[in-house]
């Protein structure tokens, strides 16, 4: 599991993981740094089936 990354990081590429392609606003360089740290890794399939899990508990009203 990816542990050096933000959770931005993580969201940018659970939607590219989705096959989307995300559209981010950089306004200043910590926002070009966040993208930045996107490339060069991606979510294993495991961890799309864990966030598309939670997702779910959430949608249905459960703790996450």
């Amino acid at each position: 599991m990816n542990t050096d990354v933000s959770t931005t990081q993580i969201a940018i590429n659970y939607v590219v993981a989705k096959g989307c392609v995300p559209l981010v606003p950089v306004k200043n360089p910590k926002d070009a740094d966040e993208v930045i740290g996107c490339l060069g890794w991606g979510l294993t399939d495991d961890e799309v089936k864990l966030l598309d899990n939670a997702a779910d508990m959430s949608d249905k009203g459960q703790i996450v």
